[in-house]
């Protein structure tokens, strides 16, 4: 199967990928529709993974998973994970700052806190860009 190129980010406090574009709704194939994009799921990494008929459904999820316990478990530990071809997941400090409760408008010290970033290679950057 031949899926365009999805870009995905870890979700720090769930612990789980996402794209990084809204998700389309009220279309029973998202592919078709101009502008609008879907979001690959650790489902279909799985089906995908399955579908090379090289693992089992249980083999290529066992696969998944752990890849993405290392991936989590190495940025937990603050090391930056780099992928050859795709690109560099790393951890980045943010520094204590001011902020405000959007409901009241009270300011509120918003503590320091480590958020991942995801840089792209320059592969996949131009794969990106020449692929339409």
């Amino acid at each position: 199967m031949d899926y365009p190129l999805r870009i995905l980010k870890l979700d720090g406090r769930s612990g789980l990928w996402s794209e990084w574009a809204r998700k389309p709704r009220g279309h029973s194939d998202p592919r078709k529709r101009k502008g609008r994009t879907m979001t690959l799921t650790k489902a279909q990494i799985v089906e995908n993974l399955f579908a090379e008929n090289v693992f089992t459904k249980a083999e290529s999820a066992q696969i998944v998973e752990t890849l993405f316990e290392i991936i989590k478990q190495t940025l937990e530990d603050g090391e930056d994970v780099l992928i050859s071809g795709f690109g560099k997941f790393s951890v980045k400090q943010k520094n204590q700052r001011r902020g405000r409760n959007p409901q009241t408008g009270d300011p509120i010290l918003l503590p320091p806190r480590r958020v991942v970033t995801f840089k792209c290679s320059g592969v996949l950057r131009d794969r990106i860009n020449h692929s339409g």
